[in-house]
């Protein structure tokens, strides 16, 4: 490599191995967006590109590869309106005018944004993302125009504001221009660099621990009905705070990554041992900004009034204005204005605690440090009074957090008598501390923390392979299923929004665009079970399509009629002379991301009745159901709206899919109406409650024998209701394993089905001119009409063949 000096060669190319590693972890555990996955490909391959580039090119690729990342995420347009609005307010601070008059027209232009923002004008996905890069690394850019001697080159402008990662981090960390030039290449490459990968490491593991948070922690506040309940609501808003470390910490180590040496934007704050530690080791870069901007002038103009009047009014001025601050963050990412007593009143504790911590460290001041012991006892108290102050402020309203004491009154003494008892015992006994320095740690070498690194990263990747963690048993498998869980649970939605910093992630965002370029598909690309047309219930079925409802769903309209079918109103009684069809099936069937009129169910009826007879195809299909469930909805509703013929729409996923939602049964401990399934699932040794994963393990030796006996029995209840049950095969347009479809199609014919086999029913098309999406597989418009068509000849009523449906309906 040319840009490889002094043997970094093979350094590099360790680091690019680990961020490879870095890179699946986030696609296995689907951490972040979809956005962001993309972005972190083209840094690697960035990355690879600008260790080979000599000094002098290093930092107008990286502004370029920026831009790129940009328009990677955000599309040409936005990109477009993004980039070109960043640099006209660059062009305006340097215009050849007055200090003041620059200032004064940056003023009048930021007033007249806000007004644009407040009423949402120009493209909705921009907005975020441009006040993420300029509402306060514009103050710091501005200072140092001011006050600083350096250079300020238009390259160095652009890399500051277009930071590559910024565009997928609507909350990024306040970074410093000066820290930023100053840390840029000041060591051998390879060395920032891994660095860089240890903290993006630090980052998904903080991630993942946010999950386990809000997995296993979180309780909505209306479940708050005891002593117990209220502890855990405490105890779980501070650990939320994990998602915004994890993010910065990627962030900042994606930046390392290209030499940019710069400090670590958070230092072990759940380690901090008083309110001033806790303020100097969380979010280091949000302090560091209000030391330049508010702490420093404030400090300066008090002097008069003496050291410790001075140093008070300063850090109050501080807690005001963070205050003020946080309120104008939430307009420019939000639109919309964040006023609360809970915020007012968390920023004002805090500041008031901080002045007393602050007030005793000056009187201490070149006394002994606290170490030893005691100073755990100080940690646990900054710890409880933290969480009790999250929890206050994350909470929808200062009257609901209130509210939640009276269910136990008597924890707030005792959490009180607590953290003064703490306090004051640790205080007492620092004072009789001695002096006990630590040694300075020597930094490690290069190849170990690489090996070190890439293990950590190794390690989270095996444990997040199916056919590892479900052989760990229930409990370990459950936790690793929880922290590859990206969705939201919908009885603690709550959870995520409840929080200042929760509020403003990707995901809380008020903002569909911005979320459907992150996510790379429309905001109402969702499942099924995520809209308010599905109907959940609590027995094996798990739910269905509730009745008379209309929604867009996936692109297009989906309807349905009194009775929770997708189609037009039909009369339960089959009217006398009609041939009537009952479609059963899942989504390919249901017909996800297609208009009512525009699926094979309905194309194909309205070719029937083109013949001049009378027919009705009723569509059962539900997106998301296997063969158990569709057994199920065959004895309690198919069969009361009297079909002549019921076709199964089936392909290979019908498989996996039943033994994913056996699994899924077990693990809730739902009944099992069927006494045959029942005794398969206790042969494979399942218990009740077990984690998905090791059901499923359990399971997957005896899928062809539950399948075969679910097919059958669907056989056997439509021959006891006088039914002619057809199967009819659909590839799937993601390929279908030849072997699995040739024993499907036996297993199916065994069961006693009439099989139609549409093997090549897209045979002459591209499978990308069929899809529904890029990102979604389903069948398209045109491949519903390419299935009527061949339903039509294959199961049509002139067809003369077996498949006949005049001769099937006779023959029974």
């Amino acid at each position: 490599m040319p840009g490889a000096v002094n043997g970094a060669g093979p350094r590099i190319l360790a680091v690019a191995a680990q961020l490879g590693l870095a890179i699946w972890i986030v696609h296995r555990y689907q951490l972040e967006s979809q956005g962001f996955l993309h972005l972190l490909i083209l840094a690697w391959i960035g990355f690879l590109v600008h260790a080979t580039l000599s000094k002098k090119w290093r930092l107008p690729f990286f502004v370029g590869l920026s831009l790129a990342g940009i328009v990677l995420v955000l599309g040409w347009t936005n990109a477009g309106i993004l980039v070109g609005s960043g640099v006209a307010l660059l062009v305006l601070c340097h215009l050849p005018i007055s200090w003041r008059a620059r200032i004064g027209l940056l003023l009048a232009v930021v007033v007249l944004l806000a007004w644009a923002r407040s009423q949402n004008l120009g493209p909705e996905a921009v907005w975020p993302i441009l006040a993420s890069m300029f509402m306060f690394r514009l103050i710091l850019y501005v200072l140092d125009l001011r006050h600083s001697r350096l250079e300020i080159t238009p390259t160095w402008s652009l890399a500051y504001f277009f930071l590559l990662p910024n565009v997928c981090f609507p909350l990024f960390p306040v970074v410093d221009f000066k820290k930023l030039r100053a840390g840029y290449l000041v060591e051998e490459s390879s060395k920032t660099s891994q660095r860089g990968i240890e903290w993006i490491f630090r980052g998904i593991v903080h991630l993942l621990l946010y999950r386990a948070a809000y997995q296993f922690l979180t309780v909505d506040p209306s479940r708050v009905e005891d002593a117990g309940a209220l502890l855990r609501y405490l105890f779980s808003a501070f650990p939320l705070y994990l998602k915004v470390s994890g993010t910065f910490h990627l962030a900042v180590g994606m930046l390392l990554l290209f030499g940019f040496d710069l400090p670590a934007t958070h230092n072990r704050y759940f380690l901090a041992s008083s309110l001033t530690d806790f303020w100097r080791r969380i979010n280091v870069y949000w302090k560091d900004f209000m030391l330049r901007v508010v702490f420093y002038p404030c400090h300066d103009r008090a002097r008069r009034l003496g050291p410790t009047p001075a140093l008070i009014v300063a850090t109050v001025a501080v807690f005001v204005a963070s205050w003020l601050l946080h309120a104008y963050q939430t307009f420019w990412l939000t639109g919309s204005t964040f006023w609360a007593w809970n915020d007012f009143l968390f920023w004002m504790l805090l500041g008031a605690g901080m002045v007393v911590n602050v007030r005793w460290e000056d009187r201490r001041r070149g006394r002994p440090p606290a170490v030893g012991w005691p100073r755990w006892l100080r940690i646990v108290a900054v710890f409880v009074s933290i969480n009790v102050l999250w929890s206050m402020w994350t909470a929808e309203s200062l009257g609901q957090w209130w509210r939640l004491w009276s269910v136990a009154p008597w924890l707030s003494w005792v959490l009180g008598l607590l953290v003064a008892g703490l306090v004051v015992i640790s205080f007492v006994f620092s004072s009789r501390a001695e002096v006990r320095r630590p040694e300075p740690r020597a930094q490690r070498p290069f190849w170990f923390r690489a090996a070190a690194t890439g293990s950590g990263l190794a390690a989270v990747l095996f444990a997040g392979s199916p056919e590892v963690y479900a052989r760990l048993g229930s409990a370990p498998a459950e936790i690793v299923e929880a922290l590859k869980t990206s969705r939201l649970q919908q009885r603690d939605a709550y959870a995520l929004v409840r929080g200042y910093y929760e509020r403003l992630s990707p995901a809380s965002l008020r903002n569909p665009a911005l979320r459907e370029l992150y996510r790379g598909k429309p905001e109402d690309w969702l499942r099924l079970a995520e809209t308010e047309i599905w109907r959940p219930l609590d027995d094996f079925l798990g739910g269905e399509l509730a009745s008379s409802q209309r929604i867009h769903f996936k692109g297009a309209a989906l309807s349905t009629n009194r009775w929770g079918l997708r189609g037009s109103e039909v009369a339960r009684a089959k009217p006398d002379g009609t041939v009537r069809i009952a479609l059963l099936g899942s989504s390919h069937t249901m017909g996800s991301g297609v208009g009512d009129q525009e699926t094979f169910a309905s194309l194909y009826e309205a070719g029937l009745r083109a013949d001049g007879d009378d027919y009705e195809v009723l569509n059962f299909a539900v997106a998301g159901y296997s063969v158990p469930q569709v057994l199920l909805q065959l004895e309690g509703k198919v069969l009361r709206f009297e079909p002549d013929v019921v076709i199964k729409i089936g392909h290979t996923h019908d498989l996996d899919k039943s033994i994913r939602y056996l699994a899924s049964v077990v693990h809730d401990r739902r009944s099992i109406p069927f006494r045959e399934l029942r005794e398969l699932i206790d042969e494979a040794g399942t218990v009740a409650g077990e984690a998905r994963s090791v059901v499923e393990r359990k399971l997957r030796p005896l899928r062809w024998e539950i399948l075969a006996w679910t097919y059958s029995a669907l056989v056997e209840r439509c021959h006891a209701a006088g039914v002619v049950p057809i199967f009819v095969f659909l590839p799937l347009l993601e390929g279908d394993r030849g072997a699995d479809i040739d024993r499907l199609l036996t297993t199916t014919a065994e069961a006693g089905f009439q099989v139609v086999n549409l093997r090549d029913v897209y045979d002459g098309h591209r499978e990308s001119e069929l899809r529904l999406a890029p990102w979604d597989l389903h069948p398209n418009v045109t491949a519903h009409r390419l299935i009527a068509d061949r339903l039509l000849r294959r199961l049509g009523s002139e067809t003369r063949g077996l498949e006949s449906l005049e001769r099937l309906v006779d023959d029974r």
